[in-house]
């Protein structure tokens, strides 16, 4: 029994080292290693830029996110504007190509059939003309001055890549939307003061982030993950990561809890492919990046191992009346939770801190799935547009 209890309070460390010690720890290391904002970066020294923006039957939103992408605050005369179309059938590719005849800032990459979105932006990056790219996703509201931060991030001849602050609004009150934005605001938290600490934001957010051309690694065919396989390329590259405060980019949260969990299963499928492929290449990087990638990573994508692990010793612990036996109802009751959040549409709701507790094994449910997509070699490179509410400008 002694075995069983030890891999019992395994499981259980790693996931309070992964989900409270770690961002605990970066918290402190922030506070004596903390760097100052990226010095402002004057419109004459402003390099020109290219915005990537890979689509794929969006022709509802796109000509929206193109006129958000030239209302910001950036030189217009240094603002140039890349969108690839991956294999479009509603109409989005005869949308863009009307507004590029009225736009000489405005070039198509063009794909007659899907490629999918890493093999489409390989062909944008190879394209572009620009040293510096932002790459952003067409859901994406960005906010004034956006630009401007992430280009000043990378000012610092260091940094590689630099994300912007993804701020996820709800777009109604539903238990999905509520436990979702609270997630991702530990999530937001957590890198933020990664990128304080350590200089290492592990992983960009892919609605948009800007990055240098020669730190950008080409995606393997097939990879879901992009946005962390860049910020792994780059950082393999020997270049810094930031998370940068104030170069806000808002977008929605799905509502819908069967349209969440499938999202989440395809970023945990490409999670794995990110593990598979960098794991072996870990001492390769950078040590804090390494450490970074292993404990807010690796360790948490294993999250439906050590639930698993922790369901099976303590059934086990209980049959031989151990104190540690208890957490076998507790398990089961957190997964009737999850099983109530993903069955909401039902009728099925609650919020407050049980909402909490159903998203966080729901997750861990679609990491599971995520993970038998990976292993039966299920992962399709194609992407389909999350179902989002718009925001209301």
């Amino acid at each position: 029994m002694i075995v069983v209890e030890i891999i019992l309070l395994i499981c259980l460390g790693a996931l309070l080292l992964t989900y409270v010690l770690y961002p605990g720890m970066l918290a402190l290391v922030s506070v004596v290693l903390r760097p100052g904002q990226p010095a402002q970066v004057s419109n004459n020294a402003l390099p020109h830029l290219t915005v990537l923006i890979p689509v794929h039957n969006a022709a509802a939103r796109i000509i929206q996110k193109l006129i958000n992408t030239l209302q910001t605050s950036y030189p217009i005369h240094k603002l140039h504007i890349e969108v690839g179309l991956d294999g479009c059938t509603d109409g989005t590719a005869d949308a863009v190509r009307q507004f590029a005849a009225q736009s000489n800032q405005l070039r198509i990459v063009e794909s007659e059939t899907r490629i999918g979105k890493a093999a489409l932006l390989n062909q944008m990056v190879e394209a572009a003309d620009t040293d510096v790219l932002v790459i952003t996703d067409v859901d994406a509201q960005l906010e004034p001055g956006t630009f401007e931060l992430l280009v000043a991030a990378l000012a610092d001849v260091r940094v590689g890549i630099a994300s912007s602050d993804l701020i996820a609004v709800k777009p109604n009150a539903s238990a999905v939307a509520v436990a979702e934005s609270q997630y991702a605001s530990l999530e937001r938290m957590t890198k933020q003061i990664e990128s304080a600490g350590w200089g290492v934001c592990m992983g960009v957010y892919g609605p948009c982030y800007a990055i240098r051309k020669r730190a950008y690694g080409q995606i393997p065919s097939g990879f879901v993950g992009d946005d962390l396989f860049v910020t792994l390329a780059a950082l393999h590259k020997g270049y810094r990561s930031l998370l940068v405060q104030g170069a806000t980019c808002r977008l929605a949260v799905a509502s819908d809890a069967q349209t969440e969990f499938k999202r989440k299963a395809r970023i945990a499928a490409g999670c794995y492919q990110n593990l598979g492929y960098w794991f072996p290449r870990l001492f390769q990087l950078p040590f804090a990046a390494g450490i970074a990638f292993l404990v807010h990573k690796a360790v948490r994508w294993l999250g439906p191992v050590w639930l698993l692990g922790i369901l099976v010793t303590s059934l086990l612990a209980a049959m031989y009346e151990q104190p540690l036996g208890y957490l076998w109802p507790f398990q089961l009751g957190c997964l009737l939770l999850a099983g109530g959040l993903l069955l909401e549409r039902r009728g099925f709701r609650y919020m407050g801190p049980l909402n909490r507790i159903g998203h966080f094994y729901a997750m861990h449910v679609a990491m599971a799935a995520g993970f038998l997509q990976y292993v039966t070699g299920n992962v399709k490179p194609f992407w389909e547009p999350t179902a989002r509410k718009p925001i209301s400008q």
